[in-house]
């Protein structure tokens, strides 16, 4: 097996860091591109503000401005920083749902792999939030890695699954 291209979704949270670590060092032996992609998701402030009598007092078009700006700083800092550890690296920003920016970027560039964080939601917040990790797993052409969130390794949980089942003896 050859890597030439992993896929790195970012949206700067631990989480995407964590992933980005993962392809760093899997992409070791084979010294692949490593391709950063932040997918900027579209602003859908539209109905909001038709539900409250009218247009929202916010100027979407800045915001999505800014936050294009605020992700391109992000971005060239990480890239600077994994040039200074020798990784071939390359950053993109696009626009549109963050799964289907995704999907879609790893196929165009053909990618090899992609390598992502999964906050590990579950329950409630999965319904209501949806899981990227999981619709790009879904759909995406290449394998799909994803590493889950720090939290839900640590040994906090199994202290506390091991209480559980103390309890559960008494």
């Amino acid at each position: 097996m050859q890597l030439k291209r992993i896929l790195v979704p970012v949206d700067f949270s631990q989480h995407s860091l964590d992933a980005l670590e993962y392809a760093v060092a899997l992409g070791r032996s084979f010294n692949p591109e490593i391709v950063l992609l932040f997918a900027l998701a579209p602003a859908q402030f539209g109905s909001a503000g038709h539900a409250y009598g009218g247009a929202l007092p916010v100027n979407v078009e800045m915001l999505m401005t800014e936050q294009r700006r605020l992700a391109k700083a992000d971005l060239d800092k990480l890239e600077k920083s994994l040039a200074k550890r020798n990784v071939r690296v390359r950053a993109l920003i696009t626009e549109g749902t963050p799964y289907w920016m995704i999907v879609e970027t790893a196929a165009r560039l053909r990618a090899d792999l992609v390598v992502m964080g999964t906050h590990g939601r579950s329950g409630l917040p999965r319904f209501f939030m949806g899981s990227v990790a999981e619709m790009v797993v879904r759909h995406a052409q290449c394998p799909v890695l994803t590493v889950r969130a720090r939290r839900a390794h640590s040994g906090q949980g199994r202290q506390r699954t091991r209480a559980r089942g103390a309890a559960r003896r008494r």
